[in-house]
This record gives C-alpha cells, structure tokens and sequence, in this order.
C-alpha cells in the first residue's frame, strides 16, 4: 500500500474470508464488511438475517460467544465488522455510507 501512497484507513474492505479481514485489520481499515456468501457463514456460525437483503449487522465484542468454527481469538481480532447476504447488498450498504458522509461533509461550514 504504501508504494502506492495509499492509506488504507479511509478504505471500506468486503471480503469473504477471514484472512481478509485480518490484512484489512492490520492495515489500519475501520469499515470491514463480511458477506455471507463464501466463507462468511462459517466465520459467524449462521448465515445473515433473511429479513431483507440490504440488512446489515454489525458484529462487535458482545457477539463473540456466537456460534462459530473460527477461534474466538481469531474472531475477536477482527471486530468489529459488518455482516451482509452478499456482495451487491454490501456494496450497496458501502455506497449508502459514502453517500451519507458525503452530504454530511458538504454540510458542514468552514
């Protein structure tokens, strides 16, 4: 990243493996975003709610006693994180943010 003068931090990461989102983790990336589809139901133990496809949870510390096949160390490295059906609810969820700051950024007087 760096060679490409590139910070990471203000970069939204959707993946589907854990080893993803530890590098996003790592790199310092606040907006992780885990789609279900893939390895996603494995990581969390269940798939992502059904209700609707654009319903995002946000997976933090209390829901680490969740039932999972990854380590709860592994898992807690990684938190918090969202937790979508699948990639176009997800990017849709990360385009919804960026539009929200969006207008809130051309809100704001200098």
């Amino acid at each position: 990243m760096s060679g490409f003068q590139c910070i990471p931090r203000g970069l939204p990461v959707c993946r589907r493996h854990i080893s993803d989102l530890q590098a996003a983790t790592s790199a310092g990336v606040s907006l992780k975003v885990l789609v279900s589809t893939g390895y996603g139901q494995s990581i969390v133990g269940r798939p992502a709610s059904l209700e609707t496809t654009s319903e995002v949870e946000l997976i933090s510390t209390k829901d680490c006693s969740m039932e999972s096949s990854t380590q709860p160390t592994i898992l807690a490295s990684i938190l918090p994180f969202y937790y979508i059906q699948n990639l176009s609810s997800a990017v849709s969820f990360i385009i919804g943010l960026s539009s929200k700051e969006g207008k809130r950024t051309s809100n704001t007087k200098l």
